[in-house]
């Protein structure tokens, strides 16, 4: 018999509550639903049909817009070597006017993170973190599936970039070109380089890229908000996360299929994560917003809660009138 005790001992301090069960089985079930993988079914039968498509669409195109770039890197080594004659001291005048400025701007978004930061649930930023990288793994999937056409537009932008400092150097406000060439005109340039070129290519301009540019003035730490909340265990934007090569850019026609391949399952994953997160959430949100419901339910239950909890502790003979009360009133 007391084996038998034992037995069943053991097993209910194993076992989950009815309440604890119900939650893991939403939990699941919001997971399961939040994957929609009918929807994702659907989406990489539709891609595969038109992969080779695709794949030979991009073949014919990559040369002309190979061409393109290279002719761009002509008049962009033109550009390199005449900014830097017309302004001696161009660095000094960089470092004041765009290096400060912008970090300024850094440090001022991460204060707004910070503040955001303080405010979430665990789950909440957990679900929230796994849902921005969800996004971007579908927008670079995106990009690289239309991978062309984006180039083309890049491409036409960029001309339209060396246009318009060509102008600038010959204005009155020519200064102005040193930022709209090394910010924006070269990191885009770059960013598109062709993987079947040579070093050369690679790394030119590699050396004045803004992060060099600016490294003494975004290396200073960001100044403390007064009074503000610090966040335990916070990481700036994008720190310690590792992406692969942004979209789109001129990678040889033979990489191509490979790159699709990499960018399907890095959606999947992304995919995946995001239910998972979401789902967590939603079995047992902890917003500002579902914490306030809960404290207001609380609140509304409190009165019946002491009442009940009252009536519990009172003894077999709680009824029966205290005899001190009675012998108090007769003295």
């Amino acid at each position: 018999m007391a084996q038998a005790d034992q037995t069943q001992g053991a097993v209910a301090a194993v076992c989950k509550s009815t309440g604890e069960l119900l939650k893991e089985v939403t939990s699941e079930l919001n997971q399961f639903e939040a994957k929609k993988l009918t929807e994702l079914k659907a989406e990489l039968e539709a891609f595969v049909k038109k992969k080779d498509g695709l794949l030979s669409d991009y073949e014919k195109k990559y040369p002309v817009l190979r061409e393109k770039w290279h002719t761009q890197h002509q008049q962009i080594e033109q550009l390199y070597a005449t900014l830097k004659c017309a302004f001696p001291d161009w660095k000094t005048t960089v470092a004041d006017c765009v290096c400060m400025p912008r970090h300024q701007i850094y440090c001022f978004e991460q204060q707004i993170r910070k503040r955001n930061r303080c405010r979430q649930g665990k789950r909440e930023r957990a679900r929230d973190e796994a849902k921005d990288r969800f996004d971007l793994a579908k927008a670079r999937l995106d990009t690289l599936a239309a991978n062309a056409q984006k180039i083309d537009t890049e491409l036409t932008a960029e001309d339209k970039l060396i246009k318009d400092i060509q102008g600038l150097l010959q204005g009155p406000d020519r200064e102005t070109a040193l930022y709209t060439f090394w910010f924006v005109l070269l990191p885009g340039h770059k960013l598109l380089t062709p993987g079947d070129v040579s070093e050369e290519y690679k790394t030119f301009g590699d050396e004045e890229a803004p992060e060099k540019l600016c490294e003494e003035a975004w290396k200073e730490e960001c100044p403390e908000e007064e009074g503000a909340c610090e966040p335990k265990e916070y990481e700036p934007a994008g720190a310690g996360e590792q992406h692969r090569r942004p979209a789109p850019w001129l990678l040889p026609p033979p990489n191509y299929s490979r790159e699709l391949d990499c960018a399907w399952q890095d959606y999947h994953e992304a995919k995946d994560a995001f239910a998972k997160k979401e789902s967590e959430y939603k079995a047992d949100p902890d917003d500002l917003s579902a914490l306030g419901k809960k404290l207001d339910d609380q609140k509304k239950a409190l009165e019946d809660d002491i009442k009940t909890c009252l009536k519990k502790s009172r003894s077999d003979d709680g009824n029966k009138p205290p005899e001190t009360s009675l012998r108090t009133a007769s003295v």
